[in-house]
């Protein structure tokens, strides 16, 4: 049913009258309200023409409201821009940046936290993409376990530099805002990334157990078909139990305030925000972590105790040592990365426990990725044998080539003389071996 704005029908029944003022005391508990129309408005403009330009002006503040009214909405002044319901009371405005709380407020220690974390950071991405090199360098450790190694190295890069550049801008500049945007996608590349690392650390403990308890089998069993098809498992489990839980805390209603007690978008500072009730979230999140974390806990437990028992049935001295050897780097970088992460995410109720959180999440982000290719590296003798062998040879080429160049030197220094001397090249010694001694 439509209104005019001046009311110039003047013989209506006592229906629409009663009805038309029935509908005016409901729109006057939403807005005020322009006499001379009956509809809310935003607020008459002192400058609105009156005679005939009154009622073009008229029409469109009400056409307005009744569009507004119509969509739900209500008028300015009590219009929020948060959602309605959750805590909070009734008028909040909507998140668009965090404030990261970082680790110390004191800025001559975040001076120097700066460079000890950009110190820690270099070293971790050296030791990690050396790992990758020598993996792709050499023939000898074309393995499967060091096929794992290598993406769980790549992995390592990727979870630590989803916080650690964020955190040293922060530190150095003092600014510790961060957009929804960037957080979201932090909160996303740290939980993919570090599950998908879960995942192939009891990936990496099953390929030890064939290794050591069916050694026979173990060429037939690890194809490099099953090696990049377990891979590929891990990213997707990783992206397959955390699509879900990820959209839904991106879907939530952030309403104020916006401080996060925490150096990065981790979820457990990130839930205390939420202006709704995160329970049932809390759950799904608690049984997503039952299926990866603790189900990889699992799997890489029970390898390495039949890996254990199988071992001290050994009867070689020497047999024992080597699987020792080979089993003890690995099982130390499970304890570093499954340590913290179960104390972290390993329990119902995600709320309430940040001080204990943020001190475990800076050793996982910052420390263990540091210790990881160093573990590897220092306790394994084929990968220490392998650096060696490169470095030798690259320092027996260069060796070879300065020396090529000095005796072509000396040659041409000879002909210029107008010697008639002897001229003798040897070969260097990463030169083929079919190379003759030329007089």
């Amino acid at each position: 049913m439509g209104f005019s704005c001046e009311q110039t029908e003047a013989g209506a029944d006592g229906e629409e009258t009663a009805a038309s003022e029935q509908r005016r005391q409901t729109l006057l508990s939403l807005g005020p309200v322009d006499e001379s129309c009956g509809h809310p408005s935003f607020h008459r403009d002192p400058e609105a023409p009156g005679g005939p330009g009154r009622l073009s002006h008229c029409a469109t503040t009400c056409a307005g409201a009744w569009a507004r009214l119509l969509a739900g909405i209500p008028p300015p002044a009590q219009m929020d821009e948060g959602d309605g319901g959750g805590r909070g009371g009734a008028n909040r405005t909507v998140v668009l940046d965090f404030v990261l709380l970082g680790v110390t407020d004191v800025r001559e220690l975040q001076l120097v936290l700066f460079v000890v974390l950009l110190l820690t950071y270099a070293l971790t991405l050296l030791g990690n993409l050396l790992i990758v090199a020598l993996t792709a360098a050499d023939r000898r450790l074309a393995t499967p376990m060091y096929y794992f190694l290598c993406h769980f190295s790549l992995l390592e890069v990727g979870f630590t530099s989803a916080v650690t550049p964020q955190m040293l801008a922060h530190l150095l500049t003092g600014r510790r805002t961060l957009s929804r945007a960037r957080c979201f996608a932090q909160l996303a590349l740290y939980f993919i990334l570090g599950t998908a690392e879960s995942l192939l650390l009891a990936v990496m403990s099953v390929d030890r157990y064939l290794a050591i308890c069916r050694p026979l089998r173990y060429p037939a069993l690890m194809t490099a078909r099953t090696l990049r098809g377990l891979v590929l498992a891990c990213w997707a489990g990783s992206l397959l139990f955390l699509t879900g839980p990820l959209a839904w805390v991106f879907s939530l209603p952030f309403c104020g305030p916006n401080v996060l007690d925490h150096f990065f978008c981790d979820s457990t500072p990130l839930l205390e925000l939420v202006c709704a009730d995160t329970t049932l979230l809390q759950l799904v999140a608690f049984m997503v972590a039952v299926c990866t974390l603790a189900s990889a806990v699992l799997v890489t437990s029970l390898s390495y105790g039949r890996i254990l028992a199988t071992v001290l049935h050994l009867p070689a001295a020497g047999g024992r040592r080597k699987a020792f050897s080979t089993c003890s780097s690995h099982i130390l970088v499970v304890s570093l990365s499954y340590g913290s992460c179960l104390v972290m995410y390993l329990t119902p109720k995600q709320t309430g426990r940040l001080t204990l959180n943020k001190g475990l999440a800076f050793f996982n982000t910052t420390v263990s990725p540091l210790l990881n290719p160093f573990i590897y590296c220092l306790r394994n003798e084929l990968v220490q044998k392998v650096s060696r062998d490169l470095l030798t040879k690259e320092s027996h080429m260069e060796t070879g080539v300065s020396t090529d160049l000095g005796q072509l030197l000396d040659q041409e220094e000879t002909k210029a003389k107008g010697g008639l001397g002897i001229l003798c090249f040897r070969c260097p010694p990463t030169a083929d071996p079919n190379c003759q001694v030329l007089t």
